[in-house]
């Protein structure tokens, strides 16, 4: 089962909400157990893509230094987050060529409708299908 605590889904949705009409992007940190995995904690990262309003790349060097500062305080990268400002909560063809991070979960924050929020999570699935190579990952909030 996987978790996030309450403070850390506040404050992705509050970052994500706060980078409007671009896209926000960061790091999900926590613990890794063998039945559960809780997201304890959060890594904002400025997003470098040149159409920020329509897609997401991480700045390398805050990139590095969030996985040096995760490993000297003990804690697991657990997953990326990134926005959609005007898009549902559904991998783009662009997120699922890009999507290289190797950590086990991808969430997505939309703000479709307008003033609403919808989060989902997503594992990447094996299969050589694009439509199909992510499967939702149900979480719980903590």
């Amino acid at each position: 089962m996987l978790r996030i605590e309450r403070s850390v889904w506040n404050d992705m949705i509050g970052y994500c909400r706060s980078a409007l009409p671009d896209e926000a992007c960061g790091v999900l940190l926590g613990e890794s157990g063998d039945e559960t995995s809780t997201i304890r904690h959060w890594r904002p990262i400025p997003n470098r893509a040149s159409l920020r309003d329509r897609a997401f790349a991480f700045d390398p060097a805050a990139w590095i230094r969030v996985w040096y500062e995760a490993d000297a305080a003990g804690r697991v990268p657990l997953g990326i987050f990134h926005s959609h400002p005007g898009a549902p909560a559904v991998p783009s063809p662009e997120d699922a060529a890009g999507n290289g991070s190797g950590l086990p979960t991808y969430w997505i924050v939309s703000f479709v409708p307008q003033g609403g929020c919808d989060v989902r999570a997503y594992t990447l699935a094996e299969s050589s299908n694009e439509a199909a190579r992510y499967a939702v990952s149900p979480f719980r909030i903590v």
